[in-house]
């Protein structure tokens, strides 16, 4: 969660873990923090599908958003509709979005991302691209502009 060089600074972790743990415990109540040592390293796994594996897409291009919801378009429209009603998917969706914005740095697309899923009604694009409609063209007869969503930095 924090870059940490144990080597250079052996003590040091204790120190930022005590004062980072009412931000940390706000953010994940409820949680244990432990102490652990990892040598892996964190990607965002934002990209989208190819049949050469996971393409990373530009930052706000809409790209991860369309790839999204065209493989939506392959999962049953039942599937669909029981994931945009459910109170605890989209509960989970805003609770991604808040931790990674107290964190800061979050790339606004994601959020953006995050936002649209989390309260669009996102079945009905699905819908529309299933009948052969872009991405792009069925979040337009919904009011959204893939550009436009993608580089709104709420």
């Amino acid at each position: 969660m924090y870059p940490y060089n144990a080597e250079a600074s052996p003590g040091g972790l204790n120190e930022i873990m005590r004062r980072a743990r009412p931000s940390i415990e706000n953010v994940f109540p409820n949680s244990q923090m432990q102490k652990s040592r990892s040598t892996m390293i964190y990607q965002p796994g934002i990209g989208k599908r190819s049949s050469e594996g996971p393409q990373t897409t530009a930052p706000f291009s809409g790209e991860a958003t369309e790839d999204l919801l065209r493989h939506a378009s392959e999962l049953p429209q039942s599937v669909l509709e029981n994931l945009s009603e459910s109170e605890s998917v989209r509960n989970q969706i805003r609770e991604k979005a808040l931790r990674d914005s107290l964190m800061g740095g979050a790339r606004g697309d994601i959020q953006e991302s995050r936002r649209f899923f989390s309260e669009a009604d996102w079945p009905k694009a699905v819908a529309m691209i299933r009948k052969g409609i872009t991405p792009a063209a069925a979040l337009a007869a919904l009011g959204y502009n893939i550009k436009a969503m993608a580089a709104d930095e709420r």
